[in-house]
């Protein structure tokens, strides 16, 4: 076979030309003279595809032109070059160099466009400025007002774990977060979502939860659409706080949902012990009302510090790991000072 436009004998099997004629002046790839890429004023996600994706801009606009490229039927992408080039604040000239195979024979091409940075708000943050929300978490605590220290430790893990999952959802997050008599609510996207961060809460603080629903429409399907509250008490007591038990003081380094394990301020043992004897401790010292004393010299076994109000040296038992010099958390119960680690 010869090809019908050079006479050049050999393969000429694209419409009776040969490679080299086929390719003479043909546009190999191609780019539409601009793309839009439409980027959230809330999150500052960009929508690529169907997705909304996290990035920064020239790698979104790069993203964006490469959906967008369109390659001859003939060819093959072997590999692909992308830069994009600020024009103004939205706009990018996106070039893109491309290596080509067709029927074995490397090739290769570039064509460009105009990426156009459009403002939009997505769904999620459509909802969030809306207040829209599907569950509530009410979280209280039992026998005294929750502390600043607690509230800001409850809003600090709801929080995190929140953004942890909206990693794999977007669409879960948290509407609202406010102050309330008595503790904290928070509004949330998803009733499983309530659910999930109401069990956290409770195996973190061995807390108590309850659960009740109302129901607030219809869905599009028909089926009824229920709005659910998550009540999680806290116990009266909590990591931290200093407890007295058959004369002696302890700090409860930990709770679980069955109990916990307090430290002797004496002997700094650790012990476990179940939650109904943690419900029976007398809380003498709520974590976060220590005073703060300075260690003056150190011996084996105890050392010596400045009493935090009277300023006399006072002998302390003292754990592994404070020096002359440091500062100590104490408290004073029946005219004793008790290093609390």
């Amino acid at each position: 076979m010869f090809c019908v436009e050079c006479g050049k004998e050999g393969n000429a099997s694209y419409g009776g030309l040969c490679l080299g004629c086929f390719l003479k002046g043909r546009e190999l790839i191609r780019l539409p003279h601009h793309v839009d890429l439409q980027t959230c004023t809330g999150c500052g996600e960009y929508l690529l595809g169907n997705d909304w994706v996290r990035m920064r801009r020239a790698e979104a606009c790069d993203e964006a032109a490469l959906a967008a490229l369109e390659i001859i039927p003939e060819a093959t992408l072997v590999s692909v070059g992308i830069k994009s080039t600020q024009r103004d604040e939205r706009s990018y000239e996106t070039a893109i160099q491309a290596d080509l195979d067709i029927d074995g024979s490397a090739v290769a091409a570039e064509t460009s466009t105009n990426v156009r940075v459009k403002h939009t708000v997505c769904k999620r943050c459509s909802r969030k400025l809306g207040n829209f929300y599907v569950s509530t978490v009410q979280v209280r605590s039992s026998g005294r007002d929750m502390d600043r220290a607690t509230m800001d430790e409850v809003a600090a893990r709801v929080n995190a774990y929140v953004e942890g999952q909206s990693r794999n959802n977007r669409q879960l997050f948290v509407s609202k977060q406010e102050e309330v008599a008595g503790g904290l609510d928070f509004k949330l996207s998803s009733n499983s979502l309530g659910k999930s961060v109401a069990r956290i809460l409770s195996e973190e603080y061995g807390a108590e939860t309850k659960e009740s629903s109302s129901l607030v429409g219809v869905h599009d399907d028909g089926a009824d659409m229920y709005r659910v509250t998550f009540l999680v008490r806290l116990p009266g007591y909590a990591v931290g706080d200093v407890a007295v038990r058959d004369g002696v003081p302890y700090k409860i380094s930990a709770v679980t949902k069955s109990g916990g394990r307090i430290l002797s301020l004496t002997d700094f043992r650790e012990e476990p012990v179940r939650k109904s004897d943690l419900q029976n401790l007398r809380i003498e010292f709520a974590h976060g009302t220590y005073e703060e004393a300075t260690v003056v010299t150190r011996s084996e076994g105890e050392m010596q510090v400045l009493h935090p109000r009277t300023y006399a040296t006072v002998d302390v038992a003292v754990p592994e790991g404070y020096e002359a010099g440091d500062a100590v958390s104490v408290v004073e119960w029946e005219d004793h000072l008790y290093v609390v680690p």
